[in-house]
């Protein structure tokens, strides 16, 4: 904790004694979850405090501060304090180099992202080299990947990898996103991988599209052998409301990579992408304004594979049985509230497992403060 204490004089008071260009901010998240499988309720607390040193034009360097901590948890002194940072050289005006651990996300993210969603987002450790224009981007990164989320625990696994992101812009509406991208990773066991991707994105007269697709194996003569695809379709109407469809589709040994927590497979974010999930789905939400949103969802899981348990034990949440299942139906509630200052406030409800007839409901209410 000492440490601590002397780290956070020194950012505070380095930018003064070389009159640098700072910024700080952060953000404290409460996160309440009542769980019918094991009737408690759980209160978790995320705490994230962030800043930029700008020197001069070229130099940039930034750090993420994070903690996560539980109300009534006795041992709140075993909670983990990690420290993120990472320093941007900019080389010219399209070309900039980054080293150190940073977050990284590609294309939506649905591949490679943030996964912010969980106490700690995941970062990677190495060297990005970045090329953007107004009509492409270019990443080349290599790096160590973190630990993945597979099911309830973190597992090494992708220690290494290469990559190669190309971001086609201005683009018409019609075609918002555009990317391609490729990755080649190896584990501590010495398995390599090979995966590429690619995802488009728009809108076209109130209808806006999302697809997305990765096929990977483990040699380039076997890369099509493990696949998946997600897409979602939606329209806007003309009283702020949006009505859409969706789906996503993968093969039964698909590796996730990731292991993000995406919200679409399912508001509750009980149900995890990989190894056979395959599910389709719809919802409208009303948005009145900028700062609220009401929304209903529904999802029928035809299948969930072994990496897309559910409920917060990573197994069936009433009587413990096997993950792999199929028809299974989840139907979800929401409303989003957002104030001045920063401050915004959601609640999620909903129910799980409705066609099995032995359906597992959840409560979820989460705060965030920005600054």
């Amino acid at each position: 904790m000492k440490k601590l204490y002397c780290l956070l004089a020194l950012l505070f008071t380095a930018p003064f004694s070389f009159a640098m260009d700072v910024e700080f901010g952060g953000q404290h998240r409460t996160r309440g979850i009542y769980y019918q499988q094991d009737m408690q309720d759980i209160f978790n607390q995320r705490f994230k405090f962030s800043g930029a040193f700008r020197p001069n034009e070229m130099f940039e360097s930034h750090f993420w501060l994070l903690t996560n901590y539980k109300w009534g948890d006795k041992n709140y002194f075993d909670n983990e304090i990690r420290l993120y940072g990472y320093g941007d050289w900019k080389m010219s005006d399209e070309l900039m180099l980054r080293l150190g651990r940073s977050p990284y996300q590609v294309a939506d993210g649905s591949s490679i992202g943030m996964n912010d969603y969980s106490d700690y987002p995941y970062v990677m450790d190495g060297a990005f080299l970045s090329y953007n224009t107004e009509s492409l981007a270019v990443d080349v990164w290599g790096a160590y990947l973190p630990s993945v989320w597979q099911g309830n625990n973190e597992a090494p696994s992708h220690q290494k990898a290469l990559g190669l992101s190309l971001d086609v812009r201005s683009l018409p509406e019609e075609f918002k996103m555009a990317n391609l991208y490729g990755v080649y990773a190896i584990n501590d066991d010495g398995d390599d991988h090979i995966r590429l991707g690619i995802g488009i994105g728009g809108d076209i007269s109130g209808i806006d599209y999302k697809l997305s697709g990765v096929i990977h194996g483990a040699e380039l003569g076997e890369i099509v052998s493990q696949y998946a695809v997600d897409g979602q379709l939606g329209y806007t109407l003309d009283f702020d409301a949006r009505i859409y469809v969706g789906g996503h589709y993968e093969s039964d040994s698909y590796d996730a990579f990731y292991y993000n927590r995406h919200p679409r497979s399912g508001l509750l974010d009980v149900v995890q992408w990989g190894n056979g999930t395959t599910y389709g789905e719809g919802g409208i939400s009303y948005m009145p304004s900028e700062d609220f949103e009401v929304g209903i969802v529904g999802l029928y899981f035809h299948s969930i594979g072994s990496w897309g348990q559910w409920g917060n034990t990573g197994e069936h949440p009433k009587d413990g049985a096997g993950m792999n299942t199929s028809q299974v139906i989840e139907a979800d509630v929401y409303i989003k509230k957002s104030y001045a200052g920063g401050f915004a406030i959601k609640f999620l409800g909903g129910m799980f497992d409705l066609a099995n007839d032995n359906p597992y409901w959840q409560v979820q209410l989460q705060t965030t403060f920005d600054f």
